[in-house]
């Protein structure tokens, strides 16, 4: 038999299916017939959600770089704070709180912001909280 004469089901692939759908002509007779359908593709991720993703955590990441520099800047203030104050120059507990609260401040209003436009974010959410209990 050649090719072209080959029933349609010898040409389906192992991701078609078959289908019978009966055709029926002008005469009494019915015929059945095979009809391959592929089933339907899952949707692939779009590039730009994977981008968005991506620009999310880039900030994510920045405002974890951001919080990082300035408990480090604050440690090394109370850190010299009480070399001073064993010298009798260091700033008094209210104005040291003063300084260090201004400092967390522009951190604090970027986490906030940052959950406001991403509030499912749920590492930004754990790592806030860790924030409030360091201030």
């Amino acid at each position: 038999m050649s090719r072209a004469h080959k029933p349609e089901a010898d040409y389906a692939t192992k991701s078609e299916t078959q289908t019978p759908v009966q055709i029926s002509t002008n005469k009494s007779v019915v015929q059945q017939k095979s009809v391959t359908t592929k089933p339907p593709v899952a949707k692939a991720v779009t590039t730009n959600s994977v981008e968005l993703a991506d620009a999310v955590e880039k900030e994510y990441e920045k405002l974890m770089e951001d919080d990082d520099a300035a408990q480090a800047e604050v440690d090394q203030w109370i850190q010299d704070n009480e070399k001073f104050a064993t010298q009798g120059a260091g700033l008094s507990q209210p104005e040291m709180k003063r300084k260090i609260t201004a400092r967390f401040e522009p951190i604090k209003q970027a986490y906030e912001d940052f959950l406001r436009r991403h509030p499912n974010h749920a590492k930004a959410r754990i790592a806030y909280g860790s924030f409030w209990r360091l201030e």
